[in-house]
C-alpha cells in the first residue's frame, strides 16, 4: 500500500484544521485584520484561477475558445449580480428588492 496519499490527506486535513483554529479560539476581528484575512483570500482565488484554470485551458483549447469561456463567465457573473440581491461594502445593498436584505 502506497503511503503517500494518505499521508497527503491527512496533512491536508491537519492544514484545514489549523486554518480554523485561530476563528475557534477568538470570534472577533478588528477591520484591518479581516480586510487582510479577505484580500490573501481573494489573492489565493486569483492565482487558482489564473495557473490552474486558465493556463491549461489555453493549452487544450486555444486561445480563441478560452477567452470565449472567460467573456462567458463574466457575463454569467455580471447576470447574477443584477438579479441577486447581495451587499456591496463600498455601495451597500445592490441587485433587486429582497426581505432578506
Amino acid at each position: 500500500m502506497d503511503i503517500i496519499p494518505i499521508a497527503a490527506s491527512l496533512l491536508a486535513g491537519l492544514s484545514t484544521w489549523a486554518g480554523t483554529l485561530p476563528f475557534m479560539l477568538r470570534r472577533q476581528f478588528s477591520d484591518d485584520a479581516m480586510d487582510t484575512m479577505g484580500g490573501f483570500s481573494a489573492g489565493i482565488m486569483l492565482a487558482e484561477t489564473a495557473f490552474r484554470l486558465l493556463i491549461p485551458s489555453i493549452r487544450i483549447g486555444g486561445h480563441l475558445t478560452a477567452a470565449l469561456w472567460l467573456m462567458a463567465d463574466d457575463i454569467f457573473l455580471h447576470i447574477i449580480a443584477r438579479f441577486i440581491p447581495h451587499f456591496n461594502p463600498v455601495a451597500g445593498l445592490e441587485g433587486p428588492e429582497s426581505k432578506v436584505f
